[in-house]
């Protein structure tokens, strides 16, 4: 990531600026505000370009110095991925309790299946909504950004197996007796026929 500063001096011909590559600008990472989110990765050294602005941009229609100060900084992922990434995962993977049994061998109902994931969903979403101050607000998705609606969709999967497959499989008995009735019906039918 670059932190970009640049001054623009809005009286050409007066102030002039100039870089110094004897006493190079320094910056000082200790009373950054971010640093536990940031690191600097080469050196403290911070890089500056010297140029004139646009004479479009500036109130004179002339072209007027600029000084643009840039810093070098990366992110620490460390941060994301243990405050959001595995709690967001431990979260998607406790849907997976709804699958479980009873003591004598059935499966749980589906009230009890859909509570179970259901409530995870919703305290996906509200911790979504806590972390996602610290989440940088950005038009295009991130990679956590990513792996947190994977998540959900793995979540929402989840609770449409719950509530979808319970009465397929109803629907799939009714169908399967049907068509056995329908298949009895048939042969009894043509057993009477032929004698």
């Amino acid at each position: 990531m670059i932190l970009n500063h640049c001054l623009t001096c809005s009286r050409p011909g007066i102030v002039v600026f100039q870089t110094n590559p004897e006493f190079p600008s320094l910056f000082n990472f200790n009373d950054f505000q971010l640093k536990s989110i940031y690191s600097i990765p080469n050196e403290t050294k911070v890089c500056t370009e010297i140029s004139q602005s646009k004479s479009n941009e500036s109130w004179c229609d002339h072209p007027l110095p600029r000084a643009k100060f840039i810093i070098y900084l990366e992110r620490k992922c460390l941060y994301y991925v243990s405050n959001v990434c595995v709690p967001i995962g431990l979260l998607s993977g406790l849907c997976l309790i709804s699958m479980s049994i009873n003591e004598d061998g059935t499966r749980l109902d589906t009230s009890s299946r859909l509570a179970i994931t259901l409530t995870l969903l919703l305290t996906g979403v509200a911790y979504k909504f806590v972390v996602a101050d610290s989440l940088p607000n950005l038009s295009y998705l991130t990679l956590p950004d990513k792996y947190i609606w994977s998540c959900f969709a793995f979540t929402l999967a989840v609770v449409l197996e719950n509530a979808v497959v319970p009465s397929s499989c109803g629907v799939i008995k009714m169908f399967m007796t049907y068509i056995a009735w329908n298949h009895t019906w048939h042969y009894v039918l043509q057993l009477s026929t032929s004698r």
